[in-house]
C-alpha cells in the first residue's frame, strides 16, 4: 500500500478524516512506515503531569505518544483535534519528505475559524464537540455563500437549537459543557448556587422527553 499517497490524499481533501483516521487506529503497518520515514532527528511530547511540572518530556519520535498529546487537549475526532491531526500530519509528511509539494485543503480550518465567530462562549463542552452537531450545520451551508452570511445563519441556528431566550443561559465558572440528549442540544432552564464563586448546579431538560439534567460547575 502507498502510505505515502494516502497521507497526501488525506491532507488535500481526497480522503475522509474518519476513514484516515481508522488507518492509524488499526493498521499497525501504517504505524511503522511512520517511525520509519519520520526522521530520527524529529521528537514527540509526553502529556504533560503534575510530575513533570504540567510541561511534558521531549522523547525520541513516536507517533503514538503525539496522538495520545492531542487526545489529551480536546475529544478525539472534535473539530479542535481534527485541525491538530492535520497539522501534525503535514508537519510529519514534510519532515520525512522535504522535497514534496501539497495543498492542506482548508475545510477544517475555516470551520473552526467560522466556530470561533459565530458561537458565543457559554456554548462548548465535550460532549458536544464529539457530537458534531455544530459542523453538520455548516455542511448545510451552500458554498457560494458568504462568509458574513454563513455566521449570521449559523448564529441564528445556534439560537433556535440550543433554545437561548434573551439572556438566559449558563454563566459557567469553569468551561462550558452543554448537555445533549438524544443528539440534540438540552435547555437551559435555572442556575442553583451551591456554594456562591465556588460551586454552582446548572439546569437543563430535553424539550421533547422532559428529562432533566444538572450540570456540575465548580472551581
Amino acid at each position: 500500500m502507498d502510505y505515502k499517497q494516502m497521507v497526501l490524499d488525506y491532507l488535500e481533501g481526497r480522503m475522509e478524516y474518519h476513514d484516515f483516521q481508522n488507518e492509524i487506529d488499526n493498521n499497525a503497518d501504517f504505524i511503522q512506515w511512520f517511525q520509519y520515514v519520520v526522521p530520527s532527528t524529529c521528537f514527540s511530547s509526553t502529556i504533560p503531569t503534575p510530575e513533570n511540572n504540567f510541561k511534558g518530556e521531549q522523547i525520541p519520535f513516536d507517533l503514538k505518544a503525539d496522538l495520545k498529546l492531542l487526545e489529551h487537549f480536546n475529544p478525539k475526532g472534535s473539530l479542535a483535534f481534527q485541525l491538530n491531526f492535520q497539522s501534525l500530519m503535514s508537519r510529519l509528511i514534510k519532515e520525512a519528505f522535504p522535497d514534496i509539494h501539497f495543498k492542506v485543503d482548508p475545510t477544517i480550518d475555516n470551520m473552526y475559524t467560522l466556530i470561533l465567530e459565530a458561537v458565543p462562549s457559554y456554548i462548548g463542552g465535550a460532549e458536544l464537540s464529539r457530537s458534531g452537531f455544530i459542523e453538520r450545520m455548516i455542511q448545510e451551508f451552500p458554498d457560494d455563500w458568504s462568509k458574513t452570511k454563513k455566521i449570521k445563519e449559523l448564529r441564528e441556528r445556534i439560537k433556535a437549537a440550543f433554545h437561548i431566550e434573551g439572556r438566559n443561559y449558563p454563566h459557567w465558572v469553569q468551561s462550558p459543557e452543554w448537555p445533549l440528549s438524544n443528539g440534540k442540544p438540552m435547555k437551559y432552564v435555572k442556575t442553583t448556587v451551591k456554594h456562591k464563586g465556588e460551586w454552582y448546579q446548572h439546569h437543563f431538560i430535553d424539550v421533547d422527553t422532559g428529562e432533566e439534567k444538572i450540570v456540575d460547575d465548580a472551581y
